[in-house]
């Protein structure tokens, strides 16, 4: 258990989706015409390159020839809508070193570049829209008061709207926050499909705080093309913004001859020698007909990490499952089931529509139990089911965690990327386990405050000259619940044909309190 433990720890570090903020290639979008492809890429910044600075490969074939043409400058102007948080958790210093940050990034500027500016809290607002007058929009972003909510996915649709009719230079949207959306009437679904039509680049600030969601942003930022840069502490927001304008300022558009026109999935590599080292990126394109604007695909990449996050999930939930319940080497055979029934008294055969549907998850549920008993917490599993008072069995509650686990990876990989979609995953597998050490914990201690009660009643059962047997039956017939079901259960065994001392040590194990373990 121990080594699956440090595998699945190191599987995590050494994943390369744990460094967002990582220096790389970012490529923008793609564009088929004319038997040419033209993709919008930006690299990390630096002095001017050239073409032969750039490597591109698409679909593994190698590009020979193209030609590299930055953006902005000679160009045309480039531009970005700011996107500043003014929610209430941005007060004092956040807001102060914000406005400083800003300030410096509007005068890093060229003089022909266009900003837009558009602030949320509980309401989104737009400032101000594209306009080259910097000094204008640095008055206003002095002016902002934080206070309110964080409707952060409805301040990325503004944005993105505001940024639609612009050059494909200027279609870039600067993110400030240090949050996780609160107040949003759309959902992050909107804000990607919004990037996908618009096909802007969001660049993500992000200033850790309590409500920080790294993964939203992330998750934002990777599907744009953009990117995001995190820091903890505020006074650092100078040297992220000063990054941004050299961003801005090192975007190419890249032209060459299409090596696989037939092909309408495109996986595209670039790679650029910069003045820092060698950088690359890729990204995987839906191309679609000539002179139609690619959109940004799942490669099978993506398909292969979702299988490898699925096994990682179970594998981690499993591995969770067996640290909560601990390991024992035997599973016990015992009558619980069959106790059960007897002790709500059933009666009659079950329906053949019952046996139909249960045999439909017998076989996993059988499967699951087998698993179990191997790993050696089969018995503790359901010693605490039968502690928490459920009619559910171990197998039953493995498949459940299964279900559960592998449904809620799939949706947190396809809503927010695969680190969300694991956490999910592996919360949704130990979901199950955790509720019932939750209601077994519960019943202990309401049987624990019950106990002297019950000691009371049985001690005056057997001075009034009842039998052992008479005075279990009285707590059954008289107490409350958790020990009038726990007794009940007792004498439900010795009616099966347990011995009075077999049924009270299966009482005393199942319930795990020393104080009626001694009584025993």
């Amino acid at each position: 258990m121990k080594r699956l433990a440090t595998l699945l720890i190191a599987l995590l570090l050494s994943s390369p989706g744990a460094a967002f903020a990582a220096e790389s290639v970012q490529i923008q979008s793609a564009q088929v015409k004319g038997g040419s492809l033209t993709l919008d890429v930006s690299t990390p910044g630096g002095p001017l390159l050239d073409r032969e600075a750039f490597h591109v490969t698409v679909n593994d074939l190698p590009v020979e020839e193209l030609v590299a043409r930055p953006i902005g400058g000679r160009a045309g102007a480039s531009g970005a809508v700011l996107l500043v948080d003014v929610s209430g958790s941005m007060k004092g210093r956040p807001m102060s070193d914000a406005i400083g940050a800003v300030q410096i990034f509007l005068d890093g500027l060229q003089a022909e570049d266009e900003v837009a500016l558009v602030t949320f809290a509980d309401d989104v607002r737009v400032v101000s829209d594209y306009t080259a007058d910097h000094e204008a929009v640095a008055e206003a972003v002095a002016d902002l008061r934080p206070a309110g909510e964080t409707a952060l996915y409805d301040g990325l649709l503004a944005a993105l709207e505001l940024a639609e009719d612009r050059p494909q230079q200027q279609r870039n949207v600067i993110v400030l926050s240090d949050g996780g959306d609160t107040a949003s009437r759309a959902g992050l679904s909107s804000v990607l499909n919004g990037v996908a039509v618009e096909e802007a680049a969001i660049y993500a600030v992000a200033l850790k705080s309590d409500e920080y969601s790294p993964a939203t942003l992330a998750r934002v930022a990777d599907v744009s093309g953009g990117r995001i840069l995190e820091t903890s502490d505020s006074a650092k927001l100078v040297a992220l913004f000063q990054d941004l304008v050299g961003m801005l300022a090192s975007r190419y558009e890249l032209r060459f001859e299409h090596p696989d026109p037939e092909a309408l999935l495109a996986e595209i590599d670039v790679e650029v020698d910069s003045s820092s080292g060698s950088v690359t990126g890729s990204r995987s394109f839906v191309l679609g007909q000539p002179g139609g604007v690619g959109e940004a695909a799942r490669s099978p990449r993506d398909l292969t990490a979702l299988i490898s996050l699925l096994v990682l999930v179970f594998a981690s939930g499993f591995a969770l499952i067996g640290a909560f319940m601990g390991e024992v080497g035997k599973r016990r055979s015992s009558p619980a089931q069959r106790v059960a029934w007897y002790e709500t008294g059933s009666s009659g055969e079950p329906l053949s529509e019952d046996l139909i549907n249960a045999a439909i998850l017998q076989r996993a549920k059988d499967l699951a139990t087998s698993l179990a008993s191997r790993a050696g917490y089969l018995e503790r599993i359901e010693r605490e089911v039968d502690a928490a008072g459920m009619r559910w069995r171990a197998g039953e509650i493995i498949v459940a965690s299964f279900l559960i686990g592998m449904a809620g990876a799939f949706l947190g990989w396809v809503l927010m990327g695969w680190i969300l979609g694991l956490a999910v995953g592996i919360l949704g597998t130990v979901a199950p386990t955790l509720t019932v050490k939750y209601k077994a914990g519960a019943r202990r201690r309401e049987f624990r405050k019950q106990l002297s009660d019950v000691l009371l009643v049985m001690s005056g059962a057997l001075r009034a000259g009842y039998s052992l047997q008479q005075a279990i039956q009285a707590v059954g017939d008289d107490a409350r619940p958790p020990a009038s079901e726990e007794f009940r259960r007792t004498m439900a065994e010795v009616r099966l044909g347990a011995s009075l001392d077999d049924a009270l040590n299966a009482l005393s194990h199942r319930i795990g309190i020393v104080d009626f373990e001694w009584t025993v």
